[in-house]
């Protein structure tokens, strides 16, 4: 049938999927300047799986990644609902923001949570 042609494609595709595993010593300076690289972030080719600590008189970590080419990204949030979380260009322009208040940001940050905001180089 198609659908079990279909469940053996997936899983055929699924064997033959590379993985990559980077670890990244984080940065002990607490600015955008020392942000701790987390890879790259390649269309349909990879994926970036982050899990970060925040220390009781840490405030603030930031993080880095390349993107290869203009591409629409998703972005899951799991652990502490009173952690704050930017998305900013190579500039330092916030672009995306998990706080409420942040209007047009807030806005970009569901976009990126659905995997409906474009990024690019």
């Amino acid at each position: 049938s198609k659908l079990q042609a279909q469940a053996a494609a997936a899983s055929s595709a699924s064997a033959n999927v590379d993985e990559y595993q980077k670890t990244a010593r984080k940065s002990s300076n607490n600015t955008s300047m020392y942000a701790t690289d987390i890879g790259i972030l390649a269309r349909a080719t990879t994926r970036l799986t982050v899990a970060s600590n925040l220390a009781a008189d840490d405030t603030v970590d930031f993080l880095k990644f390349k993107v290869t080419s203009k591409g629409e990204a998703s972005m899951g949030l799991i652990g502490d609902d009173g952690v704050r979380v930017q998305l900013m260009s190579k500039n330092g322009v916030v672009m995306a923001d998990t706080n409420k208040d942040a209007g047009a940001n807030y806005d970009s940050y569901l976009k990126l949570a659905q995997g409906k905001l474009t990024l690019d180089r």
